[in-house]
């Protein structure tokens, strides 16, 4: 995944900064929806550029390693993102992967696919970063 090393690292440094301070230094909250509580922060990329960055809270009765493994199985990921349609696994290396979605879009819109380049990233308190960004296809 080296051609696509640069967009992962400044989409984890986007995570680091969005991270910072949690709840006080910036993040705002939206709203709660189905027990996970929604908040958004705008955060400086080192492009210059500006983004919103999204942080779902949420008390799960599972272990993180499950967690994750419901957000990344594109076989299950129809089960939770209504507007997800279909999807495959293009390549996999150690815990990074390269995979292929399409999503439904709702009247006008058209539907919509990417290829996304994600990663895992298991921090030393027990919490698992999931870094992803899209790429061409």
């Amino acid at each position: 995944f080296m051609e696509v090393k640069d967009k992962m690292d400044e989409a984890l440094a986007q995570i680091k900064a969005a991270r910072e301070g949690q709840e006080g230094s910036g993040w705002k909250y939206r709203m709660t929806s189905k027990g996970v509580d929604i908040w958004f922060k705008m955060v400086k990329t080192q492009s210059g550029a500006t983004i919103k960055c999204t942080k779902g809270v949420s008390i799960l009765p599972c272990s993180p390693e499950l967690a994750r493994e419901v957000v990344v199985d594109l076989k299950l990921m129809g089960k939770w993102d209504k507007m997800f349609d279909h999807g495959h696994l293009i390549r996999e290396e150690k815990n990074a992967r390269v995979s292929y979605s399409k999503y439904k879009a709702p009247w006008p819109t058209t539907p919509r696919d990417f290829v996304n380049i994600s990663q895992a990233i298991e921090k030393p308190d027990g919490s698992i970063w999931l870094v992803a960004c899209n790429t061409s296809h």
